[in-house]
């Protein structure tokens, strides 16, 4: 589901088929140096799942954010 959308980017809604692209950024050291390290498989999806239980319970998450022409997953944001 979009969120929202600019002439760039797309915003979505965290769904369980982009684990990868949870796993490729909350997995990622680089990523994660100074958020406590990455995150195993485990965790990533927790988090994923938590980020979706605060868009049912809040109406906001950190939105998953899409490249538009491409696709390609470029982060997240709130």
């Amino acid at each position: 589901m979009q969120v929202l959308s600019t002439d760039r980017l797309v915003l979505r809604i965290w769904e369980e088929s982009y684990f990868a692209f949870a796993k490729s950024l909350w997995g990622d050291p680089d990523v994660m140096t100074f958020l406590g390290g990455p995150l195993s498989e485990e965790k990533v999806y927790e988090k994923m799942r938590a980020e979706m239980a605060c868009l049912d319970k809040n109406g906001i998450q950190y939105w998953p954010i899409f490249e538009k022409q491409t696709e390609e997953f470029a982060g997240c944001c709130d």
